[in-house]
């Protein structure tokens, strides 16, 4: 599974976030369920597209998280049970995971052997994103999962295909 690598502009994400020492502590079904509850109080939402954002803990405080969400235009006016994340402009690896061949972890696992054979740096972020690509249940669905990485070393090991990407609608 070779990724696209592509410049992706600065995204700001409401959702519910969830946490644990590891992704398996973190009941993402509830994060989205509960997320779906207040998906319509979130008036400055853009729709489309669905975000779920995983943030792991190579700072060494052990914290794993999970948002749950969606790109919204501006920061205010978000329900108090929501909270932003901004993420920053820069150099991503675009993998495409078709469901049909394999679960979530299939999907993750030829991503961090990606990693490691291409010696790409990479940020303590991945974010995966459901769009009219993706349906809950059908094998066919297509899952965009993005993981931040170092342009200068991108550059250095490979010759990407660079692509703007401003959203999936």
């Amino acid at each position: 599974m070779n990724p696209e690598i592509v410049e992706r502009p600065k995204l700001l994400l409401a959702g519910i976030v969830g946490c644990g020492k590891s992704v398996s502590d973190i009941d993402i079904y509830g994060l989205w369920n509960v997320y779906a509850q207040s998906e319509p109080s979130i008036r400055k939402r853009i729709d489309g597209s669905w975000y779920e954002l995983h943030v792991g803990s190579s700072q060494g405080n052990g914290i794993y998280s999970v948002m749950a969400g969606a790109e919204v235009t501006e920061a205010e006016e978000l329900p108090v049970e929501i909270s932003l994340k901004v993420l920053p402009a820069g150099m991503y690896a675009h993998f495409l995971h078709c469901m049909k061949n394999g679960t979530y972890s299939n999907a993750f696992a030829k991503i961090d052997a990606w990693v490691k054979k291409s010696g790409a740096k990479v940020k303590d972020f991945g974010l995966q994103i459901y769009d009219r690509d993706f349906e809950h249940g059908n094998e066919s669905s297509i899952l965009h999962i993005y993981i931040p990485i170092d342009q200068r070393i991108c550059q250095q090991t490979h010759s990407p295909k660079i692509g703007i990407h401003h959203d999936y609608k």
